[in-house]
């Protein structure tokens, strides 16, 4: 169900959820509800709550940081400081959504952007933006609705033996993207620096029995088999996908170790 709020509700929330609210309607109450579609009467009654809104602020605005930062940690901290500059520029120029899980979502498309925009100017960028981008996936991911797979019969693909006639499946919470390096491992400075030029097919899939995110590493031909399969679901099958492997590679050594991490499957044909 929706829920709409009055404008008294908004302009409330907005002092709860801004700084500059805050200071706004300290220093010139009439001015801040003039920003609000409020009766004369909701403008006094906000004026006369300006001050326990102003004390209230802090907390909320901290704990709304808190929980849009947590999944983007890694990148928030190789960020430092302009981490914590670019994550209060976004609580300022965006209200909260009524979902926590969609503000967070909404934050890892700006923080991507911002340092897609910034990268040519900080040390390592190119690699930090790349890990912001694996997290942004990460969340995506992880906030897929089930049931993750679809609902019709299936039979269990055999890793070491494809049946070149089956039609796949991609799982639902599964994607792929590729980036100039691994970068599942970089968690801190040290390995910031270190980091190389490898450009990398990445998968991010959120498994079935505990809900865990992995990442997988697929080749190219993985990944291009993956993208086939995502645009054609229930439709391509196996020999088809093969037909984008390299000369001599079997369907065992293209879909395998997808098919064995559950990243696709096959319906009957």
């Amino acid at each position: 169900m929706t829920v709409v709020r009055t404008d008294l509700e908004n302009a409330m929330g907005a002092v709860l959820t801004s700084r500059s609210a805050r200071d706004m309607i300290i220093e010139s109450p009439d001015s801040f509800a003039g920003y609000f579609s409020l009766t004369s009467e909701e403008s006094a009654l906000l004026a006369s709550m300006a001050d326990d809104l102003a004390t209230l602020t802090p907390s909320f605005v901290r704990k709304r940081e808190q929980g849009i930062r947590w999944p983007l940690s890694t990148t928030l901290f190789l960020l430092a400081e302009q981490g914590t500059i670019l994550t209060e520029e976004y609580s300022e120029m965006y209200a909260p959504l009524e979902s926590a899980a969609a503000d967070g979502l909404r934050f890892a498309d700006f923080l991507v952007e911002q340092i897609r925009e910034l990268a040519e100017h900080i040390p390592c960028g190119d690699v930090i933006l790349d890990v912001a981008r694996l997290e942004q996936l990460r969340m995506q991911c992880y906030c897929t609705e089930g049931p993750l797979w679809p609902v019709r019969e299936e039979d269990p693909l055999d890793p070491g033996r494809v049946d070149p006639t089956r039609v796949l499946w991609l799982h639902r919470s599964a994607a792929v993207r590729r980036f100039g390096s691994d970068v599942r491992t970089v968690r801190s400075r040290q390995d910031l620096s270190r980091a190389r030029q490898d450009p990398a097919n990445l998968v991010v899939i959120q498994r079935d029995g505990d809900g865990e995110v992995v990442v997988l590493r697929v080749d190219d031909d993985g990944a291009h088999a993956l993208e086939l399969i995502a645009a054609r679901q229930g439709e391509i099958s196996a020999a088809e996908i093969g037909q984008v492997a390299g000369p001599g590679r079997s369907l065992e050594s293209l879909l395998g170790k997808l098919i064995s991490q559950a990243v696709i499957r096959g319906t009957r044909s």
